[in-house]
């Protein structure tokens, strides 16, 4: 350092030294950022391979629907009817323990019924009140997949017009989705592997990425509630397993 003191011309050039290096070392910086950071264009270059797979399991939930429907001269009698039977289809279904939050009217409907006998009153654009027609819809889950033939055939007793819409459901899919989405990735990454290299080609970067899922349930048709009560047909509910398929579609530029 004293030397540099003593020459001045020597310290000058030394200094003017470290602040080329500094510029230098602030325009590599600047250079970095911009080469990460801007948009590249992405090249007409492309291939575009795709995977699917399945993932199989066993439903572990139950979900169905039944409906009251009772006819009378008055709104009121009719509602009284409906209440009573949906009354005892809840304590039967409470009964087997399915809890309250698992048992959700989704309709409720009145509504008239004209007469349709007088055809001199429908010419004149007449329409007589002759009843009423009084309807609910209840859902269940049945999160105890044994109980569910049991919980459908006793609600046949109770004077339930309808049960539909019987289906087997998994009740979190998403930990299947993930595995099936991941198989397949790995496919469609395998099937690029090959590809780029029967076209003496490098894959460079994804540029696309697309998925489809399929999950169907288990379904089962309605079943028709003859007026006493009794179920038309014996109960019998195989659950069967549910498939959750994924397809992928990715798209790479290539060099």
């Amino acid at each position: 350092m004293e030397f540099l003191e003593k020459n001045p011309i020597i310290k000058n050039a030394f200094n003017l030294l470290n602040i080329i290096l500094l510029l230098s070392a602030i325009f590599l910086v600047i250079s970095i950022y911009q080469l990460f950071s801007e948009p590249r264009e992405v090249s007409d270059a492309q291939i575009r391979v795709s995977g699917d797979a399945e993932v199989a399991a066993v439903p572990d939930t139950a979900t169905f629907s039944f409906s009251v429907e009772r006819q009378s001269n008055e709104v009121s009698v009719a509602q009284t009817e409906v209440e009573s039977v949906v009354q005892s289809a809840v304590e039967i279904l409470e009964d087997a323990g399915i809890e309250e939050k698992d048992i959700k009217t989704t309709e409720y409907n009145v509504y008239p019924r004209y007469r349709q006998d007088d055809p001199r009153i429908m010419m004149r654009g007449e329409r007589e009140i002759i009843g009423y027609t009084v309807n609910q819809s209840i859902s269940v889950k049945v999160r105890e997949m044994e109980l569910a033939g049991e919980v459908v055939a006793n609600l046949g007793g109770v004077g339930i017009t309808r049960i539909s819409g019987l289906q087997f459901i998994i009740e979190d899919e998403s930990a299947l989705k993930q595995e099936a989405r991941e198989l397949a990735i790995e496919k469609a990454k395998e099937e690029a592997k090959v590809l780029a290299e029967q076209l003496s080609v490098r894959l460079v970067r994804v540029v696309d990425f697309q998925e489809s899922m399929h999950f169907p349930y288990a379904m089962r048709s309605g079943v028709e509630m003859v007026e006493d009560g009794v179920a038309m047909d014996r109960i019998t509910i195989p659950e069967g397993e549910n498939l959750i398929t994924s397809q992928v579609h990715i798209t790479y530029e290539i060099r």
